[in-house]
C-alpha cells in the first residue's frame, strides 16, 4: 500500500542512494528535506523516484524542492491550480466594458456613500489601537513629568 504525501497527495515515493550504493526509500519528500538538514543526504546524493536508472543529484530535483542560499532546501511551493474554463455562453454573456457614462466619479461615490469612501482599508480597529497606545504612553509620560 503506498502512502500519500500531506498537501500535494503525492505517493511517498523518494529514493535516494547512500554513501556505499544501497536503496534507501521509499520517503516522503519531507522526510528527504529532513534527511538534507541532519547531514544524512548531500546536494549530490542521487534521488529517483519509480526508476533507479533516473536518479538525478537533488540539487537537479527543483519540481519537488527549493535549494536556497546557503544550500538550504524546502520543498518547493505547491503549483497554482488553474482556474476553471468558463462556459462558452457564460464567456460571451460577460459584462461589457464600462463606458464613461456608466462609471461613477470619485466624487458621486463619495458624495453618496461618504462613510465607505473614508474607511481605512484592511483594520478598521487600527485607529482604536493607536489612539489607546497614545493615550497610555501620554499618561505615564504625564506621571513621571509630575
Amino acid at each position: 500500500m503506498q502512502t500519500t504525501q500531506g498537501r500535494d497527495r503525492i505517493p511517498a515515493h523518494w529514493h535516494y542512494a547512500d554513501e556505499r550504493g544501497m536503496d534507501c526509500g521509499p520517503y516522503h519528500a519531507e522526510a528527504i528535506v529532513r534527511l538534507f538538514q541532519f547531514g544524512h543526504i548531500r546536494m549530490e546524493t542521487p534521488l529517483w523516484r519509480d526508476d533507479p536508472s533516473a536518479a538525478r543529484p537533488l540539487r537537479d530535483c527543483t519540481e519537488t524542492f527549493e535549494i536556497g542560499p546557503g544550500s538550504r532546501v524546502r520543498l518547493a511551493p505547491p503549483a497554482p491550480e488553474p482556474p476553471p474554463p468558463a462556459p462558452a455562453a457564460a464567456a460571451a454573456a460577460e459584462v461589457p466594458a464600462p463606458t464613461p457614462d456608466v462609471v461613477p466619479s470619485v466624487a458621486a461615490t463619495r458624495a453618496v456613500e461618504p462613510s465607505i469612501a473614508r474607511a481605512p482599508a484592511g483594520r478598521p480597529w487600527i485607529r482604536w489601537v493607536a489612539a489607546a497606545l497614545l493615550l497610555a504612553v501620554t499618561a505615564v509620560a504625564l506621571r513621571f513629568a509630575t
